[in-house]
């Protein structure tokens, strides 16, 4: 490869040479103008020690760009700070010895929280549970803040989903300006501490458990994409895709039971994996399950139920139902 950057190079001091002769002197008549000297001295000392070490040069760039190549900047739905880790793996000693439980949307909805958790110590006859939420662990239901101290002080893992961050998107408006008023439904986190601030911040976008072959993420992915090259928005708000020529993307319309729509179909219906994915943010569908991803979104919040599946273990779906109504879909 240096050869032919060193035979490059002097092509192209040939045809620079050719064309300070002709056209350059033609300009250049008078010998002692400043033009003149400056292409005779550029001439002069393009010997072939200097094409060597631009030679050189040329291949250390060459190579610390295909290293170090800058990657396309990413933006997150709310342009609020990224977590220090958007992606997070559990290896096999994260999980040894656990049942893993991972949990649809609960939306504030504690006191159904409390009794899924319940249930699910008792389907595991003994054994650790090592619950993984699916993202919204707040906003809309009745008890948020009850809820994310809860998780706090468990061991588990969550993954941020579009509640987390419209959360913190307000908190960010009010830091930066005082007299900046949330919205009544946003009240409640004024009691949230910097604490729980910081812990929702980092959550993840996606958590990988190659032992088990699987994802979660709160609403989806691309199919054929890979999942550093997801994009953030979509990976909290995609519920359907939309084929845009030879390409998917993917669109976050809410499903009518109405209205069929074979145009828009669920993602995780056209999802080959080959990972399983697991995923919320769906409620209007409730409970999806296809060959490589599992919605656990049921809506509780909504009057419906909060549902969980065992990765392991018993290796089923439970749920309980939801108490009341608490907000209208």
């Amino acid at each position: 490869m240096l050869t032919d950057i060193i035979q490059l190079l002097d092509n192209i001091k040939q045809i620079l040479t050719c064309w300070c002769a002709g056209y350059w002197r033609e300009i250049c008549a008078k010998k002692g103008s400043r033009c003149y000297r400056a292409v005779h001295f550029i001439h002069g000392i393009w010997d072939k020690k200097t094409l060597y070490w631009l030679a050189m040069f040329f291949l250390v760039v060459f190579i610390w760009m295909l290293i170090y190549r800058p990657k396309p900047e990413k933006d997150n739905r709310y342009s609020i700070p990224f977590p220090k880790e958007c992606h997070i793996e559990l290896n096999e000693e994260d999980v040894k010895n656990k049942i893993l439980f991972v949990i649809g949307d609960v939306h504030g909805c504690f006191d159904e929280l409390v009794e899924l958790l319940h249930l699910a110590e008792k389907e595991a006859t003994g054994n650790q549970i090592l619950p993984i939420f699916v993202g919204d662990l707040i906003n809309k239901g009745p008890k948020n803040v009850e809820v994310l101290r809860k998780v706090r002080s468990m061991d588990a893992y969550v993954v941020r989903g579009n509640h987390e961050e419209v959360v913190l998107r307000e908190i960010l408006r009010q830091k930066l300006d005082e007299s900046y008023e949330s919205q009544f439904k946003y009240n409640w986190a004024k009691e949230l501490t910097d604490e729980d601030i910081s812990y929702l911040q980092e959550l993840p976008y996606t958590i990988s458990i190659p032992l088990f072959n699987s994802i979660i993420v709160h609403a989806g992915l691309v199919p054929e994409v890979r999942l550093e090259d997801q994009d953030f928005r979509n990976m909290v708000s995609m519920r359907n895709l939309e084929k845009h020529g030879d390409k998917l993307v993917a669109t976050s319309k809410v499903f009518k039971e109405d209205r069929l729509e074979p145009e828009s179909p669920p993602w995780g219906s056209v999802w080959k994996g080959p990972e399983h994915v697991y995923y919320g943010h769906d409620a209007t569908r409730k409970l999806q399950i296809y060959a490589r991803a599992t919605g656990l979104d049921t809506g509780c919040v909504y009057g419906g139920e909060l549902t969980g599946i065992f990765l392991n273990g018993p290796k089923k779906i439970i749920s309980v139902k939801a108490r009341k109504i608490y907000k209208q879909p």
